[in-house]
């Protein structure tokens, strides 16, 4: 996984993670809140230059899906 996105997942959450292994699920989180979750995929769109749509809004809680974001 992209290096950029494990710093945001570690600001936004307050973790350290290092690695994300494939069934990793943001959900599973210590520090995870929805209000927390709409940080992240906030930072996503500003770090990635994306435009996540409403109806795309709860598809990144995955390694798969997160994935997808660096492509």
């Amino acid at each position: 996984m992209n290096k950029e996105l494990i710093k945001i997942l570690n600001k936004v959450f307050k973790e350290n993670i290092k690695i994300v292994k494939p069934n990793f699920d943001l959900r599973n989180l210590k520090n995870y809140d929805s209000l927390k979750y709409m940080e992240f995929v906030l930072l996503i769109e500003k770090k990635f230059k994306l435009k996540i749509k409403k109806k795309n809004l709860n598809k990144f809680y995955s390694y798969k899906n997160l994935q997808k974001i660096q492509k």
